[in-house]
């Protein structure tokens, strides 16, 4: 079916933003920068965040009539997904909601589906490993009822955006399932180490006291995540208003 990827088609222009100045406009689509061809957003926004202070000749299709506008990238400071300060360029443009299947041959997207698997994998650990230390907010952990939310929105957006949602879903199911956490498989894994060392088992009891203690801090914690999601995405009133249009 195609992963689906973000076309280079404008959604959004910030005002005051060097894009803006240009006299770009929603719907327009980059074709090319610096004589080289664009199609897809992530190829569009490498150059620019490597090209801060540095004049970029955008070719722009606006409904069928091409033209040429000269860009100069401003410099900004970032949070990126880990909380972490990135300094990149930008022109002030988001993308839209348009996308294309991008498909690739058998063993290629073997490839490429283990690439992103990694990637999202090396992701999760790292922001765990910033939440233990602080440096990332544990507020932004999604929880069954936002993970149900955010189906239904991305439902919306075809076949192949959903298989790609349940794929990122299962790893992140798998990353959480084998971490050192008692009632799951990882703890499992962790007393089978325990006892390698040991050279004996943990004992029934202890066992028992470590995983009812760590039964209510995850119950502890999908309490706390539950209620993240409903302040984050309005929850309660988006189901008043359902029930509102329902009763009507």
């Amino acid at each position: 079916l195609g992963s689906p990827t973000s076309t280079s088609r404008i959604g959004g222009v910030m005002e005051d933003m060097p894009a803006a100045k240009a006299g770009l406009k929603p719907g327009d689509k980059i074709v090319a920068i610096e004589g080289k061809s664009i199609s897809f957003w992530k190829d569009m926004k490498g150059i620019v965040h490597n090209s801060a202070g540095k004049k970029l000749r955008f070719l722009i299709d606006r409904d069928g009539k091409q033209f040429e506008v000269s860009i100069v990238p401003v410099e900004r400071a970032e949070k990126d997904v880990l909380n972490e300060e990135i300094r990149e360029g930008l022109i002030g443009i988001v993308p839209s909601q348009e996308t294309v299947p991008v498909r690739y041959g058998f063993m290629r997207s073997f490839y490429e589906g283990g690439k992103e698997t990694l990637f999202i994998t090396t992701m999760t650990y790292k922001t765990v490993w910033k939440m233990l230390r602080h440096q990332v907010s544990a507020s932004s952990l999604t929880g069954p009822l936002g993970i149900i939310y955010m189906t239904g929105q991305i439902s919306r957006l075809g076949l192949p955006t959903v298989l790609q949602w349940i794929g990122m879903l299962s790893i992140a199911l798998a990353i959480f399932n084998v971490l050192p956490i008692p009632i799951l498989d990882g703890g499992h894994l962790f007393f089978l180490g325990v006892e390698k060392v040991r050279g004996k088992p943990v004992s029934r009891k202890v066992q028992g006291t470590v995983e009812q203690a760590t039964f209510v801090l995850l119950l502890a914690l999908i309490l706390f995540v539950s209620y993240n999601d409903v302040e984050r995405f309005r929850l309660v009133k988006k189901i008043v208003d359902w029930w509102k249009g329902f009763l009507r």
